[in-house]
């Protein structure tokens, strides 16, 4: 089990999609998606984590993941 802040603002998205990969968790519990963070999770981890749900908000921030 994992939880990982995304923050809806980081720049460096390459090493945090990284620290996701990495960590290998049977089940990630994500905060601060965005619908940018949606899609590039959902393509970046589709073979590590084929299930999954998101709740994008409306506002930029507070959305969650669960992978």
């Amino acid at each position: 089990l994992m939880t990982y802040n995304v923050n809806y603002g980081n720049l460096d998205v390459a090493s945090s999609l990284d620290a996701i990969a990495d960590a290998d968790a049977d089940v990630m519990l994500l905060q601060e998606i965005t619908e940018r963070w949606k899609h590039v999770l959902a393509e970046r981890s589709a073979s590590q984590y084929p299930y999954r749900v998101f709740r994008v908000h409306a506002r930029a921030t507070g959305g969650l993941g669960v992978f």
